[in-house]
């Protein structure tokens, strides 16, 4: 009696690691950095204007030039580089470009050596490391547990945050805001630069499937892909719907999803910036802001872990919606906080819910309109929000300038969130034009 197990039992125990993990894993690092960078520059921006004797508007104009040429002049061409060329040419020059640019902060004195620094060499290191190229990567390479994989992806910011935070802060008061940079562009270099030559930009490209599926000899791909998700208890749509850029467009859903994102970013982008200054603006000290800040980061990881895999069962639609109403009610707290504790308060609601958007975004793009052409869709809704995430840092600087204080700014801020929920809620998803598998041979 032949007792030997079938040629495909074997071939699937000696399978290694499925790749797209490694791809995660990569994204998670680059994530990592994009994080640090986004919680360092709020701990360096009094400091900064201090020592340079620039107003918080002068210093709040690099972060804003660096989102219009971002998503004017970059994220269209990089969308398409990625879903043509794929991301690992596109990553390594973008790690070379963030150790530039933070090394390249300590030496600037001159607002337009600023600019040029942060906002244009840092635009193209943003985008060539940031969640256009990671996310559209990911996104091709999972569907069934693609809300895992982006959770674990998006864990890089909250934990570049969270482990930055601090480290920033102390060498801020210890040092000076130069050693900060300084550490940022080492370490970017350092994780950033071997890691980019692991990338690929699709499985089909290594002769394998989304999710690390194993068609028989007698199914076709798409078959396989969700024979798989029913064994497995995945989606029952394990299998993608391809969406073009001029299909996308034409769906309604498409600009409600673009609104509400938009808000969304207006009041991140904002908050971000603004909050560790409001917190001692308000009287408390950089180690209450620091923690508070830490405690919102820490949160976040909880947040995206829960939600990425929550994804997989509930529409990603109703999370975004959580994620929104959250957010606005959190800003609300934060605005008129005057105790630590309702600091702490906000720190909470707002990493519980809030904390999550970065991971929504892109889950919503992928869901909605499937994985084939996520560089290109990603890369056309770029400009698009361009005025109300570049709008949000300046607008809350301006607002201190004249008035003294962020108050009325972060009441904007809180409204954004809580009318994006509505246009999500309003977001019903639409059949497709084309229902078929994507395909590596499907050109933009």
């Amino acid at each position: 009696m032949d007792t030997k197990a079938p040629e495909g039992d074997k071939t699937r125990s000696k399978r290694r690691i499925y790749y797209g993990w490694w791809i995660v894993g990569v994204a998670f690092l680059s994530d990592f950095i994009t994080g640090a960078n986004a919680y360092g520059f709020p701990i360096f921006y009094k400091p900064m204007a201090k020592e340079l004797g620039w107003s918080r508007t002068t210093v709040a104009i690099a972060p804003t030039l660096r989102t219009v040429f971002s998503a004017l002049l970059l994220s269209p061409i990089i969308g398409r580089m990625v879903d043509r060329r794929g991301p690992k040419a596109i990553m390594l020059v973008g790690a070379i470009l963030m150790g530039v640019t933070s090394l390249g902060m300590t030496l600037v004195g001159e607002v337009w050596q600023y600019i040029l620094v942060y906002s244009i060499i840092g635009a193209a290191a943003v985008v060539s490391e940031g969640n256009l190229v990671t996310m559209a990567t990911v996104s091709k390479w999972f569907v069934r547990k693609r809300g895992r994989a982006t959770a674990f992806v998006t864990l890089g910011v909250s934990l570049g945050g969270l482990a930055f935070t601090p480290v920033g802060t102390y060498l801020v008061v210890h040092y000076s805001w130069h050693a900060g940079w300084i550490f940022l562009g080492i370490l970017s270099w350092i994780l950033l630069v071997p890691s980019s030559f692991f990338m690929r930009r699709q499985p089909e490209d290594m002769g394998l499937l989304p999710d690390d599926a194993r068609p028989s000899p007698a199914a076709s791909p798409t078959q396989a892909i969700g024979k798989e998700a029913q064994q497995e208890g995945g989606r029952a749509d394990a299998f993608e719907e391809i969406w073009t850029l001029q299909q996308a467009i034409r769906s309604p859903a498409f600009w409600l999803i673009l609104m509400a994102f938009s808000l969304g970013s207006m009041s991140i982008s904002a908050v971000t910036l603004h909050q560790f200054n409001y917190i001692t603006d308000k009287g408390f000290s950089e180690a209450t802001a620091a923690s508070v800040v830490t405690l919102y980061a820490f949160l976040a990881i909880v947040a995206k872990l829960i939600y990425g895999f929550v994804s997989e069962r509930v529409h990603i639609r109703y999370l975004t919606m959580v994620s929104m109403i959250g957010g606005g009610i959190a800003i609300s707290i934060f605005n008129f906080a005057t105790t630590a504790q309702s600091l702490y308060i906000y720190a909470v609601v707002y990493g519980l819910t809030r904390g999550a958007f970065i991971l929504v975004t892109p889950l919503a793009w992928a869901n909605y309109f499937g994985r084939t052409f996520q560089g290109t869709i990603r890369g056309f809704t770029g400009p698009f929000g361009l005025i109300s995430s570049a709008g949000g840092p300046l607008l809350g600087a301006w607002v201190f300038d004249h008035y003294g204080s962020y108050r009325w700014a972060f009441v904007l801020f809180s409204a954004t969130f809580l009318i994006g929920a509505f246009l999500m809620f309003l977001a019903k998803p639409t059949k497709p034009p084309v229902l078929k598998r994507a395909t590596a041979s499907e050109k933009t």
